[in-house]
């Protein structure tokens, strides 16, 4: 009996608790240009602040209609139990996208967003292998990937912005978010979940 506590004991350490299962996954991603790092609260969760282009963590939340603020800008949102989304605050407004999680341990996967308002493409860097093309403006498009080192980079029209150089790791998920005008602003994230 006792052997059996510790080795609870000891999977508990291991693993991360799992979150309950009426939980819904949200963070917040910046796409205000020129924005000075705003505070983020989910359902009373205080979250990173976040500034351009950068995104929060995904929090952990209950399924539902819930209240989110990102500096001044507050909205109601409804969150279904056990899906994934990204909200957005570009312009004063905060406006929920449904995301797909990575459910392939054995692969890496690309999530292209495109908060601009001209179609992109994300290719290598050398623009000679395609990973996912003429997503439109306000589209989000995704795949799995081979997980290997990588340049990849966005092209817009005669623009391209190069991404730093990543090693895309089995069973983890990465975001492009793409925004601004003419020209646009491109930048990389890796996904990371918080459940506590």
């Amino acid at each position: 009996m006792i052997l059996l506590s510790l080795l609870l004991a000891e999977e508990a350490a291991l693993y991360d608790p799992a979150p309950p299962p009426d939980s819904a996954f949200v963070r917040v991603v910046n796409a205000t240009p020129g924005s000075a790092p705003i505070e983020v609260v989910v359902n009373g969760l205080s979250l990173s602040s976040v500034g351009y282009q950068q995104a929060t963590h995904y929090a952990v939340v209950k399924g539902g209609e819930r209240s989110l603020s990102a500096g001044p800008t507050t909205a109601e949102l409804s969150f279904d139990s056990g899906a994934f989304y990204t909200v957005v605050l570009e312009g004063g407004t905060l406006s929920a996208l449904s995301d797909t999680p990575n459910d392939n341990l054995a692969k890496a996967r690309l999530t292209l967003y495109n908060l601009s308002d001209a179609p992109v493409s994300l290719k290598t860097a050398d623009g000679q292998v395609a990973v996912l093309e003429g997503v439109s403006p306000n589209g989000v498009e995704g795949r799995a990937v081979n997980a290997i080192p990588i340049e990849l980079a966005v092209f817009s029209g005669d623009q391209s912005i190069t991404l730093p150089k990543v090693t895309l790791a089995q069973g983890n998920s990465y975001s492009i978010f793409v925004t601004g005008t003419d020209p646009v602003a491109a930048a990389l994230v890796r996904d990371t979940t918080r459940t506590n």
